[in-house]
């Protein structure tokens, strides 16, 4: 069976008193079976949801990209597509791209082709940029 990845749902942030000091948690809902996992608001990324086993991740910019390598692996006819998704991800900094090579080599992708998907991705936008200040 395929891992499936999901992004949580946050709320509830409060501030828990321990023996060592205050520290925020949180509740993150899996949005596959609705558990609710309580977790440090602060220091993490992705967790194993106590309900399903699924990986849930703070944020959905990692489901994204391995939905994209999935399509990528896959052969579909929307190649650039995929790369387009990682890409602008990857502009926009929501991602590094050795966190791309690292996912990317779960599915097969070596770190030179993700390397030249992004250099091709820079130069033609170079490009573009070039064709519309000049027109």
């Amino acid at each position: 069976m395929t891992q499936r990845r999901y992004s949580a749902r946050l709320q509830n942030k409060r501030l828990v008193k321990i023996h060592t000091g205050n520290y925020y948690v949180i509740d993150a809902v899996c949005k596959h079976c609705q558990h609710v996992n309580t977790v440090g608001f602060a220091g993490w990324s992705a967790i194993k949801c106590e309900g399903c086993g699924h990986e849930i991740y703070r944020t959905p910019v990692y489901p994204a990209v391995h939905r994209a390598f999935r399509r990528l692996s896959r052969g579909t006819n929307a190649k650039w597509t995929g790369w387009g998704i990682i890409m602008d991800l990857i502009d926009m900094q929501k991602i590094k791209l050795k966190e791309v090579v690292a996912i990317g080599a779960e599915y097969g992708f070596s770190k030179e082709v993700i390397q030249m998907r992004r250099t091709d991705w820079i130069k033609m936008h170079i490009d573009l940029e070039w064709k519309v200040m000049h027109v």
